[in-house]
Order: structure tokens, then C-alpha cells, then sequence
């Protein structure tokens, strides 16, 4: 919503820096962000984004991976450079995204047995006591 306006104020000579922009996203919904993003870069502004997505790293002009960990573990620019250097480099980010390391999940996930989730009589803001039900 935040892009949506922004695109809409037509701003140039801007610094944009967005944090994670993907998350929660749709792979559909990831696309028309980058488009969004692209068309704000294309008015004169500069994008940052922190990003793990591949699909939003690999529409990247320049790909950065700071590291090795996070906090006081990380800091230290581990790449710097296009997106096809990137994904050939020993970056671990890169080695991810490549399938040449996996995440190992040594727990069970079992879903969650609730089909949808009901919210009743909702009354914040611009909400008048509406009834929602979401599916999960």
C-alpha cells in the first residue's frame, strides 16, 4: 500500500529502502512488486532492498550479501556484484538458492486442522462491527 502511494507522488532523486517487502507475498503478488519497484526506478530514484527471495534477488541490478551472520556476527560484505556472479559465487545465499545446500527441518510439521479463522464484529478504524472469516 506504502509502493502503491509512493508510485503515485511521482517523486524523483528519492532513496527508497525497503526491508523484506516480499514477505507474506504471493509469487504472483512478488511479480507486481518488482514491477512497482522497477517503476520507481525508472522516475530517477534509487531502490535498497533487503531481500532474501530469489525471485526478487534475481531482478536485482546488484545483488550485496553482508555477513557471515547477523548482529555483531555479521557486517561484512561477503559479494558485490551482478546477479549472474552472484549465483556462481561460494556466497552461502547463493548456495541456497542453487540447491547446493538445503534447509534440514529435524522437527514434524503437522497443519493446522482448522479449515478457516472467524473475526466477529471487528471495529477498528474504518471497520463498523464486520464479520470475516478467513481460510487458512
Amino acid at each position: 500500500m506504502r509502493l502503491a502511494k509512493q508510485l503515485g507522488n511521482k517523486l524523483t532523486g528519492i532513496i527508497y529502502v525497503l526491508d523484506e517487502p516480499t514477505i507474506g507475498l504471493s509469487e504472483r503478488e512478488i511479480e507486481k512488486a518488482i514491477k512497482a519497484i522497477r517503476n520507481l526506478q525508472a522516475l530517477g530514484n534509487t531502490i535498497v532492498v533487503v531481500e532474501h527471495n530469489d525471485t526478487f534477488i534475481k531482478a536485482s541490478d546488484w545483488v550485496i550479501e553482508i555477513g557471515p551472520g547477523a548482529g555483531d556476527f555479521g557486517g561484512h560484505v561477503l559479494f558485490s556484484g551482478s546477479y549472474d556472479d552472484f549465483i556462481v559465487s561460494d556466497s552461502i545465499t547463493a548456495q541456497y538458492i542453487t540447491g547446493k545446500k538445503h534447509i534440514i527441518c529435524d522437527f514434524e510439521h503437522k497443519p493446522n486442522k482448522h479449515k478457516s479463522i472467524t473475526i466477529k464484529k471487528a471495529h477498528k478504524y474504518n471497520l463498523n462491527n464486520i464479520d470475516v472469516t478467513l481460510r487458512l
